[in-house]
């Protein structure tokens, strides 16, 4: 890839490392080589030294990974490798957050379709709850994502039992037609593959020691991976958001990537990945809702760091999302917020405000 007018190498088969070419003579053999020349015939040194670091690699060759060259590289530009500084307190993480993105808008208008290039319109009924089961329009109506969570607040095994069968283990059975690992869940899954594992925080259950724990969803149970975690080492990995602070519990998704090749081998594969990772993450937190308790979710993460505490090979497992539960009357601290906006002299309203077109 190119970047500031400078061509580089990435090693998608490892953490992502760039590495910048200085040697013309490197360029020109890759450039040689994707102008189709046969630069193996009578390799140069410049082609021996590349197939020596694995640049250039034979065609028996079989990538763990088994992603095609443009998903890999999406998910070696994504990875979000920065340093973390988890000194910097809440107000400064915050603050940042609000002036960067005023320096994003510019003055800019909130988009907006062009209604314009439509000719003909059909106004709709005004929507209505009564069609709607009850208990699953109360339990809509209370999702909601909260970011602050009480302190010491105990989740019960029963209650975690049920939120990890439901929404990940074999809701709806096994396929008669299938291998026998293949099983449906509670949401739809590509390809029925259940590309998505849960691994566990466990701060405060009831009956359970704390540590990161990996859900086996075929057999029900969770394994061991390290006993201890602290809320630090959560918010470091989150970009030195503070919000999993205090949770009972916290689930991170990771994709592996072995299960979704295995039947699918297109870049499509990194945006399946992704919706299988949102009705996941949409049903966790329903289940989770019904069961009294409330979540933040996040994608916002440095996957190096997190693949790295779940002990999880980069070339074939991808942390995708984070989601925390545990108990919270609070979507916002709106005195903290306040208070930040107000020390910056910034307006907090940032879009005109539209009105619901029914209130429930």
């Amino acid at each position: 890839m190119f970047k500031d007018g400078s061509p580089y190498i990435i090693d998608s088969r490892g953490q992502g490392e760039e590495y910048k070419i200085t040697d013309p003579k490197i360029l020109y053999t890759i450039s040689s080589f994707f102008s189709g020349e046969d630069i193996f015939r009578e390799p140069s040194d410049e082609v021996n030294k590349m197939i020596d670091l694995g640049i250039f690699i034979n065609d028996d060759y079989e990538d763990e990974c088994c992603l095609d060259i443009l998903s890999q590289l999406y998910f070696a530009a994504s990875r979000e490798s920065v340093g973390l500084n988890d000194s910097v307190s809440r107000e400064e993480v915050f603050k940042r957050s609000i002036l960067q993105t005023i320096k994003n808008k510019k003055g800019k208008k909130f988009p907006k379709r062009n209604m314009e290039q439509y000719s003909e319109f059909h106004e709709l009924p005004a929507p209505t709850k009564d069609g709607i089961d009850q208990s699953f329009f109360k339990l809509l109506k209370n999702r909601k994502t909260y970011r602050v969570f009480e302190k010491d607040f105990s989740v019960s095994l029963q209650s975690l039992s049920n939120i990890l069968h439901i929404c990940l283990g074999p809701f709806h059975g096994y396929e008669i037609d299938l291998p026998k690992n293949i099983f449906r869940r509670a949401c739809p899954m590509n390809g029925g593959l259940r590309s998505i594992n849960a691994y566990l925080f466990i701060f405060n259950v009831e009956g359970l020691r704390e540590g990161i724990y990996f859900y086996d969803c075929e057999l029900h149970r969770l394994c061991l991976i390290r006993n201890i975690i602290d809320y630090s080492e959560i918010r470091g990995m989150m970009h030195s958001q503070e919000f999993a602070e205090n949770c009972s519990f916290a689930m991170s998704l990771v994709a592996d990537i072995r299960v979704q090749t295995w039947k699918y081998t297109t870049s499509r594969n990194v945006k399946v990945l992704f919706i299988d990772a949102g009705c996941l993450v949409q049903n966790l937190q329903l289940v989770a809702t019904s069961e009294n308790i409330q979540t933040w979710i996040s994608g916002a993460m440095n996957c190096d760091a997190m693949e790295d505490l779940l002990k999880v090979n980069s070339n074939s497992e991808v942390a995708l999302f984070f989601v925390a539960f545990g108990r919270s009357t609070k979507t916002y601290d709106l005195d903290f917020i306040n208070k930040c906006y107000k020390e910056l002299k910034v307006d907090a309203r940032y879009n005109e405000f539209i009105p619901p077109l029914l209130d429930y």
